[in-house]
């Protein structure tokens, strides 16, 4: 996979299209009141042994800590960017 000039990551992401879902476990900014409790779904749409991409309905927020059920191994990540595409969300992860 060619990296773009202005892709940061290390590791090049594979395409891939897979539901999934996670829940938020806290957030490294310390704010609490935006923390949604329920389970939440998504579409992985890339993946790499770093993190992955996904499309979500839920507003998540950079530093916030999820749990996936569906990844085995590295299950835990934290967001590191979101795009508003107006009634889904393009969200990064990081995997920690």
């Amino acid at each position: 996979m060619e990296k773009k000039e202005r892709d940061k990551r290390r590791q090049s992401r594979e395409t891939h299209l897979e539901t999934l879902t996670f829940t938020i476990m806290g957030s490294f900014s310390g704010k609490k009141e935006f923390l949604p409790s329920a389970v939440l779904k998504g579409t992985i749409i890339d993946i790499s042994e770093t993190g992955l991409g996904i499309f979500t309905e839920a507003r998540l927020e950079p530093g916030m800590v999820v749990k996936f059920s569906e990844i085995k191994g590295t299950d835990v990540a934290v967001v590191m960017w979101t795009i508003d595409l107006g009634n889904l969300n393009r969200i990064g992860f990081k995997f920690v």
